[in-house]
């Protein structure tokens, strides 16, 4: 039986896309798009690694990965505080509380479900 479309939430669907990157990119990285079908990762103290187009949800082969812009990401390892907002930090998510002293651009990329489930929107605040 198929869904009529005012019965689906935006929340409940994963916006995401296909991406090369490089091999040292992994799943739960923070990404932002480097050129127009690459990835790198994001990192809020240098302006030209930013803004984050998402979180690595899956790497497909050594260099290509599926990037989350809007919907869940699970990490196992991750040691998220549940219900806590999460930022771009230098390569990873992290908590405000943690972000590097020098940062360069704010960006909220979503907030954590539990330890090991992030609820990702690359539409959060961005402050430079």
């Amino acid at each position: 039986m198929a869904l009529h479309p005012d019965q689906i939430r935006l929340s409940d669907l994963n916006v995401q896309g296909e991406y090369d990157c490089p091999a040292s990119i992994a799943v739960g990285d923070p990404v932002y798009l480097s050129s127009a079908d690459t990835v790198g990762l994001a990192d809020c103290t240098d302006a030209n690694k930013m803004p984050a187009e998402g979180i690595v949800s899956k790497k497909i082969t050594t260099t290509k990965c599926v990037v989350v812009t809007h919907g869940s990401v699970r990490k196992s390892g991750w040691s998220l505080d549940p219900d806590n907002e999460y930022f771009v930090g230098s390569g990873q998510v992290t908590k405000a509380s943690n972000m590097p002293v020098l940062y360069v651009i704010a960006q909220s990329i979503g907030w954590a479900k539990n330890t090991g489930e992030l609820t990702v929107d690359t539409r959060g605040v961005t402050v430079r």
